[in-house]
């Protein structure tokens, strides 16, 4: 689970964030994490950002970086407008 608004690294709280169930592309439940699913929050507190591959317009992976200034190379299949890069493996301060 990576947080889009958090500078955490990637955790692996699937029991506690969706319910012991994988996302799949017809749904998701929540599990009892603070973070997600909060019985004392007030309604309209969350937002589920959910997308789906589609061929030439979207694509999701990982990569692992070499350090250098140009690399490495990320093949997606078409020219990207938009590009978001987040670290999986630390937290950033």
């Amino acid at each position: 689970m990576l947080s889009l608004n958090l500078p955490d690294a990637k955790t692996t709280g699937l029991t506690t964030y969706w319910n012991s169930t994988i996302p799949t592309s017809t749904g998701f439940s929540l599990g009892t994490e603070n973070n997600v699913n909060n019985a004392t929050g007030t309604i309209g507190e969350y937002i589920a950002y959910l997308w789906s591959e589609v061929p030439g317009f979207s694509k999701f992976g990982s990569y692992t970086g070499n350090g250098s200034n140009d690399g490495p190379f990320v093949y997606t299949g078409f020219r990207p407008r938009w590009i978001l890069i987040k670290s999986s493996s630390a937290a950033v301060s």
